[in-house]
C-alpha cells in the first residue's frame, strides 16, 4: 500500500500503521516519532502473523480486554496492522505499563475508538490492497487466549444436555416465571409481585445448571433477573438513569454477599419489590401530571365561562377531592387561584393589545364586578388595570399599533 495513502488514513483516523514481512517494512508515524509494539515485541509480532496465516480475511485481534489491533496478511507473506487502539480510555498508569511490557520508550497516546470503526477501516484498506470487497461480518474477532480460541460451545453441549436430563432440569418454568415477573414490574403491580413471591417460585437448581457451585448458580441467576427487571422497569416508565443506577447498586451488593445464599435470595426479593414500587410511583406521577394537564386544558377552553371545580373533575374522569389535592400539591395553588391567575393574564393581553373598556374586559372574563377584577389584577401585577394599560398599551388609535 502506498505510503501517501497510509499518511492520509493516519491524518483521518489517527491510528498507527505497520507493514512488515518478506519485503521492505514500513510504519507510520515513522520510527523517529514512535516505536511500534509490533517492532519491539517479537512475541506480539508472532501472534499477529499466526492469526493472519490462519485467517482468510482481516481480523480484529484483542491483545487484552482493552487494547486491540486490526490486521491482515497478503499472499506475499506481507502483514499489515492498524493499532494499537483501545476500547475505552487508557489511563496514564495503564499506558506506562503497556509501554514497559512491550519494551517501548516512547509512543503516541493510544486512541480510543469503537470496534465498528476499525472494522470499516480494515474493509476499506483490504479492498485497496487485495481488490476483494468484504462484508463487515467477514471480519472476525480473535484473542491471544489460546484456551478461548480453541474452545467451542458445541463440544460442551452434549454434556450439558445429558446433565439436564439426568437431573430433570428444564428452562420452561423459569422462562414463564421470568416473563411473569417482567410483566408485573412493567405494570408496577406491587400487590401482584408480593403474591408472586409467596406463590410457586421455580427452584433455581431445577431450571438449568450454569455453575456446579450452588452459591454461584444463585448469583448468576440473580444477576440475570436484575438485568431483566431493570429493563422491564424502564419499559414501565421508570427513569432509565434511575433504573440502571438502582440495578448497579444491587449488583454491587450481590458482590459483597460472599457464600451466603440466603442473603442473595432476600436481595432478589427486595429488588423485585423495589423496582415494582418505583415503576408504580412513576406511573402515578405521570397520571397525576396527565390529570393536571387535562384540568388546565379544560380551564383554558372555558375561561370565559363561570367555571366550577365541581364541573372539572367529572369532565376529566377523576374525583373532585383527588383533583383539588393533587393540583394544590403539584402547582402550589388552588384550582380557583389558578383560574384567577389565567383570567388576569388574558385580561392583561387585552389591556395591552385592544381598546376594549376595562368594564367589558372584566365582564368578558366573568369577574363578579369591576372592583373584583381590579383587586384581583392588582394582586398579580402590583397595579390597577387602568395603570397597567397606561404603561403597556400598544394602541395609539383605532387602527395604529406601536411597533
Amino acid at each position: 500500500m502506498e505510503q501517501y495513502s497510509i499518511q492520509v488514513l493516519y491524518d483521518i483516523f489517527q491510528i498507527p500503521f505497520v507493514c512488515w514481512g518478506t519485503k521492505e517494512s514500513f510504519q507510520y508515524p515513522g520510527e523517529d516519532i514512535w516505536q511500534s509494539p509490533i517492532v519491539t515485541d517479537s512475541s506480539l509480532r508472532s501472534s499477529l502473523e499466526e492469526i493472519c496465516d490462519t485467517s482468510q480475511f482481516p481480523v480484529i485481534y484483542l491483545e487484552n480486554e482493552l487494547i486491540f489491533y486490526g490486521v491482515f496478511g497478503t499472499h506475499e507473506k506481507q502483514y499489515c496492522s492498524f493499532g494499537p487502539v483501545a476500547r475505552y480510555s487508557v489511563t496514564p498508569m495503564v499506558f506506562e505499563e503497556y509501554k514497559r511490557s512491550h519494551h517501548i520508550k516512547d509512543m503516541p497516546p493510544i486512541r480510543q475508538i469503537g470496534l465498528g470503526l476499525l472494522t470499516k477501516l480494515l474493509a476499506m484498506v483490504y479492498f485497496h490492497c487485495m481488490g476483494k470487497q468484504l462484508e463487515y461480518a467477514d471480519i472476525c474477532i480473535r484473542s491471544n487466549d489460546k484456551y478461548i480460541e480453541k474452545w467451542t460451545s458445541e463440544e460442551k453441549m452434549e454434556d450439558y444436555w445429558l446433565s439436564q436430563s439426568e437431573n430433570d432440569r428444564q428452562h420452561g418454568s423459569g422462562i414463564a416465571f421470568e416473563n411473569q415477573l417482567m410483566e408485573i414490574v412493567k405494570n408496577g403491580d406491587v400487590e401482584a409481585m408480593k403474591e408472586a413471591m409467596s406463590g410457586n417460585i421455580p427452584d433455581v437448581d431445577g431450571i438449568g445448571e450454569v455453575s456446579s457451585d450452588s452459591h454461584r448458580q444463585m448469583e448468576y441467576m440473580l444477576i440475570v433477573s436484575l438485568t431483566l427487571i431493570t429493563r422491564a422497569a424502564v419499559d414501565g416508565g421508570m427513569n432509565p438513569e434511575e433504573a440502571y443506577a438502582l440495578g448497579d447498586v444491587y449488583l454491587r451488593q450481590i458482590e459483597g454477599c460472599s457464600h451466603n445464599t440466603g442473603v442473595l435470595t432476600m436481595l432478589g426479593i427486595k429488588a423485585q419489590i423495589e423496582f415494582t414500587e418505583k415503576v408504580r410511583a412513576a406511573k402515578e406521577q405521570k397520571s397525576q401530571f396527565l390529570y393536571i394537564n387535562k384540568c388546565k386544558d379544560y380551564i383554558a377552553k372555558n375561561l370565559r365561562k363561570d367555571i366550577k371545580v365541581s364541573d372539572i373533575a367529572p369532565a376529566i374522569g377523576i374525583s373532585r377531592t383527588y383533583l383539588t389535592h393533587k393540583f394544590s400539591e403539584l402547582e402550589g395553588m388552588t384550582i380557583q387561584q389558578y383560574i384567577l391567575k389565567e383570567r388576569c393574564e388574558h385580561a392583561a393581553n387585552l389591556l395591552v393589545y385592544s381598546d376594549y373598556s376595562i368594564a367589558l374586559i372584566s365582564e368578558y372574563f366573568c369577574f363578579a364586578s369591576q372592583s373584583h377584577f381590579g383587586s384581583s389584577f392588582k394582586r398579580f401585577y402590583g397595579m390597577t388595570p387602568k395603570k397597567y394599560r397606561l404603561l403597556h398599551s400598544r394602541i395609539i388609535n383605532d387602527d395604529t399599533y406601536i411597533e
